[in-house]
């Protein structure tokens, strides 16, 4: 796949996709898993905004995503760009807010674990 045919694909569609995982999906998918966890509601929020960013899929995407279209499946090239989409924007978009969010939150104070209280 080039770099020309892979930003074809990148449409409207797959962008709501994308958005739609970040900021709905993986949110309530985290929430949901930290129901019975002692941390925070400000803890529990940043984690749902920085939760995994989809390599794990991206490499699984690519592992099948030829084999699938060498078997001929129409719109198999479309299987990468959700994943690799979902990745790049993730790690852009979390990397650039993770810090703000955190002071918003009150989460920026950093505890010495060595320290007595």
């Amino acid at each position: 796949m080039t770099r020309d045919s892979l930003l074809a694909i990148f449409d409207w569609p797959l962008l709501l996709s994308i958005l739609g995982i970040l900021f709905f999906v993986r949110p309530i998918s985290v929430q949901t898993s930290l129901l019975s966890s002692p941390l925070s509601a400000q803890e529990r929020a940043l984690i749902s905004w920085i939760a995994p960013r989809g390599i794990v899929a991206m490499t699984v995407t690519g592992f099948f995503a030829q084999e699938i279209a060498e078997l001929g499946i129409e719109d198999a090239e479309r299987m990468l760009p959700i994943p690799l989409g979902l990745v790049v924007t993730s790690v852009a978009l979390h990397g650039l807010t993770i810090k703000p969010l955190a002071k918003r939150l009150g989460l920026t104070k950093v505890k010495n674990p060595w320290e007595k209280v």
